[in-house]
């Protein structure tokens, strides 16, 4: 994984700890606000509109074979990013 991204998402990872449930969008959007409260510019929608973006730039079969390892939410969530323009949720 390259520096910056390993940087960002698992640096200090846990790998042993408890997983949490998955919650609801607007706890999520809240706690990754909280990450960098003092410089943080994430919109109301953050996760969601990365998400997105996401969906928009991977293969979607290689994709769709992942989410179909994910449980309940999590999936859910990932499947409905699918058919959303990339735009989404940009003011």
């Amino acid at each position: 994984m390259p520096a910056v991204l390993r940087a960002v998402f698992v640096k200090d990872w846990n790998v042993h700890e408890k997983m949490r449930g998955f919650g609801d969008m607007r706890s999520l959007n809240e706690e990754v606000r909280s990450w960098r409260a003092n410089h943080d510019f994430s919109p109301d929608e953050a996760i969601e509109i990365v998400a997105t973006v996401l969906r928009h730039h991977v293969d979607p079969i290689t994709f769709n074979k992942a989410l179909d390892r994910l449980p309940g939410k999590a999936h859910e969530f990932w499947k409905g990013r699918e058919n959303e323009p990339e735009t989404a949720g940009r003011a």
